[in-house]
């Protein structure tokens, strides 16, 4: 139900209406017919409601067949109640909707509110309502405030139950909120100060599905050797009809999280059996089922149990990974391959790291081994959602979790299966997708992108100790990464190799959150140079671009000022929120990537303004990664930064050649000697076309403080800062004075004669002093290391 203006702009929009089977191989073809009908709902005094046909103005407009019916809110009367009918057919199939409407003469705000398709849905996943409020013609400039209310009623006021403020016109309802079998209205309602009537408008009932009743998840045999023990994880018990079950282990993955471990995903079958890898704190191991009822939609339920699994001997962890990774390398379905494998990696996570050695050597060729299999898993998973089918969400939880327990330990950890491994990471986080990722699949994938940067790190140090060698790219093959206009909506960026990159001047002015990463080998020296400044590492470039991936899966999908997500660990800290566009302007002013390190924005308080004309939303990305990780001519002096605005359309911000962004950015390293600020000074760097560079006219320092830790200020003109790296760095001083900085004049030249008078009379006594106190001294350099000194 909803109520409406008489006489203002209301349509009835059936356009979305849709034949899944539309299109399908074998399905039937299109001939889909939109039929409309009017009826007044009158109730008599017993409280029975009746239909009767609508006037004639009204009942000839809805002869229509069209998709959209309009002018519905022109012809409408004050006292009926009116019940508007869509009767949708494609191939000798038919649905219909229906929405109940009454006309007012107060110019309340305009609400429409969406029910759920399919109006089915779980009790275990979050509810997301997407509404709307519009302001009514000639209705004044009074606030409009919003509300929820549902039958049966939830309560409001409690906020721990929505992942939205509930004075939103979108709600996200957490899941484990609705009660399984119940079936809910939920209603916004509008109404605007000065005026005496809400508007508002409810959705369809939505059916609560809950998730079966849980049995039982045990391992045979009770306990057992780890990497050697053919473990089976078994399930029982499950009650509410045909299942699919879910089995597998909790194993140690990047900094000691855990991680799930799916050894078995979405089949009828009922036990699985692998290895298991000991446990870093106890001698049991967990065990997990997760049970989904076919007809549940999508609710689920876990249960889960232990089993003792010794450690293997200290010192023959790697003998052990070893056997495992060999033998899991034979199994013949590359989904239980990648899992097997898991289990030989995960066996070293939690084992003491060797020193440089043979060990040391293995290790890292185990874990290039088992991330080679879960990449082909994962490459299967990603093909698998071509053509329009979205992701299995299990597929991209079991992947994005394993790979980061392969790369758990960077040391261990070459360039090319940190390369590997992060390329499979952006692609499935990429993938189709119309949930946002939960936040266990992206804190796995901010593990793994801030390895690969640890990975090239390490790598610089052991380069040093090597001499120098050529190449294999060519500088241009350096590799960007953006956020550039080839970013899609969904987060999508076509790759594209680096000769399509362009000469080098062609990508100088290149943002270096693009896509665009290196095809070629990512063991580039870091070494290598355009115009003399060191290039990005590919292997940087493409965490950074898998940094962008992450951060954009966080909020697909979501309801504005839906929670967003806050990823830190080491070397990067990414920051994604879905604003409403009223709420924007707001925190504009002071915007930062969850990090101490992490530059704080400001935006133009145009940046909310015209997010307004294009949407209800728009998406503010935040980054940071360790300044050490982008190399530079000079000192880096403070990790690099970035910020990514994105419109409900896709688009980014246009500004004015005036607008400035402006950015402040603290120190993290060390500063200027007193001797070194004659020659050199902070200045504010955007690292564009793989390089940092301080040359650049939209760029500027606002100023410098080096007491309480110290910051630097920049200023970007236009949208010079969006999607770009900013920092700071040591560069020198340039003395060269523009002509309004220079002055002529008797003044200026007898300042002059005043500073050589000075400098002649300095010498003059400074001659003096050296033969009244040091004549005594006779000192000899010989053309040799070593010289001697007379008296």
């Amino acid at each position: 139900p909803r109520a409406v203006q008489k006489g203002s702009v209301f349509d009835l929009d059936g356009s979305s209406s849709t034949d899944p089977d539309l299109g399908k191989p074998g399905a039937p073809g299109n001939n889909q017919t939109f039929t409309w009908i009017c009826k007044e709902l009158t109730v008599n005094d017993q409280g029975v409601e009746s239909e009767s046909a609508c006037d004639d103005q009204l009942d000839k407009l809805f002869q229509s067949k069209g998709k959209i019916l309009r002018g519905v809110g022109e012809k409408i009367r004050i006292g009926p109640r009116y019940k508007f009918t869509l009767t949708y057919q494609n191939a000798g199939l038919t649905d219909s909707f229906s929405t109940i409407v009454t006309a007012v003469n107060d110019p309340v705000p305009v609400v429409s509110v969406a029910t759920p398709d399919p109006a089915t849905v779980s009790s275990t996943a979050p509810l997301r309502l997407r509404g709307s409020v519009k302001r009514a013609t000639g209705a004044g400039e009074g606030k409009i405030r919003v509300s929820w209310s549902s039958s049966p009623p939830l309560d409001f006021t409690d906020e721990s139950l929505f992942a939205t403020p509930v004075d939103s016109p979108h709600l996200a309802i957490k899941e484990n909120v609705l009660v399984p079998g119940e079936k809910y209205v939920f209603t916004l309602e509008a109404r605007q100060d000065g005026q005496s009537v809400d508007g508002f408008a409810s959705t369809g009932e939505v059916s609560v599905v809950g998730p079966p009743d849980p049995g039982v998840v045990s391992a045979t045999p009770a306990e057992g050797d780890a990497l050697d023990t053919a473990f089976t994880i078994s399930t029982e018990g499950w009650g509410g009809g045909s299942m699919r079950y879910t089995l597998g282990y909790v194993a140690s993955g990047a900094n000691g999280r855990e991680v799930d471990v799916e050894l078995l995903s979405g089949s009828t079958a009922t036990s699985v059996s692998g290895l298991l890898p000991a446990n870093v704190s106890s001698d049991f191991v967990r065990i997990f089922a997760v049970a989904e009822a076919a007809n549940a939609f999508g609710a689920s339920a876990r249960v889960e149990g232990t089993v003792r699994v010794r450690a293997t001997r200290a010192g023959d962890e790697t003998k052990a990974a070893r056997r495992a990774l060999e033998t899991a390398m034979r199994v013949g379905d590359p989904s239980m391959r990648a899992a097997a494998v898991v289990a030989a990696v995960a066996a070293l996570n939690g084992a003491p790291t060797p020193g440089e050695g043979e060990d040391d050597d293995a290790r890292r060729e185990i874990r290039a081994g088992a991330m080679i299999a879960v990449a082909a898993a994962a490459t299967r998973a990603i093909e698998d959602a071509a053509g329009g089918v979205e992701i299995d969400p299990d597929a991209l939880s079991t992947y994005v979790s394993a790979i980061a327990a392969v790369a758990a330990v960077p040391r261990e950890v070459s360039k090319s299966t940190a390369e590997l491994g992060l390329a499979a990471t952006t692609g499935l986080l990429r993938a189709r997708s119309s949930r946002p990722a939960p936040v266990e699949v992206t804190s796995a994938a901010a593990a793994t992108i801030s390895g690969a940067i640890d990975v090239h790190l390490d790598s610089l140090l052991v380069d040093r100790s090597k001499p120098p060698s050529p190449s294999p790219s060519s500088p241009g093959d350096a590799g960007d990464a953006t956020l550039n206009s080839t970013v899609s909506p969904d987060g999508s960026v076509a790759a594209a190799s680096a000769a399509r990159v362009g000469s080098r001047r062609r990508s100088r002015h290149r943002r270096l959150l693009t896509s665009a990463v290196a095809d070629g080998n990512s063991t580039a020296d870091a070494t290598t140079t355009i115009d003399g400044a060191p290039v990005i590492d590919p292997l940087v470039a493409k965490a950074l671009d898998g940094s962008v991936a992450a951060a954009f899966s966080v909020t697909r999908g979501q309801a504005p000022n839906e929670t967003g997500a806050e990823l830190v660990d080491n070397r990067v800290a990414i920051s994604a929120r879905r604003y409403h566009v009223d709420d924007l302007e707001a925190d504009a002013v002071s915007l930062r990537a969850p990090h101490v390190s992490a530059a704080t924005y400001s935006l133009p308080k145009s940046v909310a303004a015209a997010a307004t004309r294009v949407g209800t939303h728009a998406d503010v990305f935040l980054y940071r990664w360790t300044g050490t990780a982008l190399a530079s001519a000079t000192r880096v002096m403070t990790d690099a930064s970035a910020i990514d605005v994105v419109y409900a359309d896709g688009s980014r911000p246009s500004f004015k050649s005036n607008e400035e962004i402006y950015a402040s950015i603290p120190f993290t390293g060390a500063g200027l000697e007193t001797l070194e600020k004659v020659i050199y000074e902070y200045r504010c760097a955007r690292h564009s076309g793989g390089v940092w560079r301080t040359d650049e006219p939209e760029v500027r320092t606002v100023s410098v403080t080096e007491a309480d830790g110290g910051s630097v200020t920049c200023a970007g003109r236009g949208d010079a800062l969006i999607g770009y790296a900013l920092g700071a760095v040591i560069a020198p001083i340039n003395f060269t004075l523009v002509a309004d900085e220079t002055s002529k004049g008797s003044t200026a030249q007898g300042y002059w004669f005043f500073m050589a008078g000075l400098a002649v009379f300095t010498v003059l006594l400074s001659v003096c002093c050296l033969r009244s106190g040091m004549r005594r001294y006779q000192v000899k350099i010989a053309n040799k290391d070593d010289y001697e000194i007379t008296n």
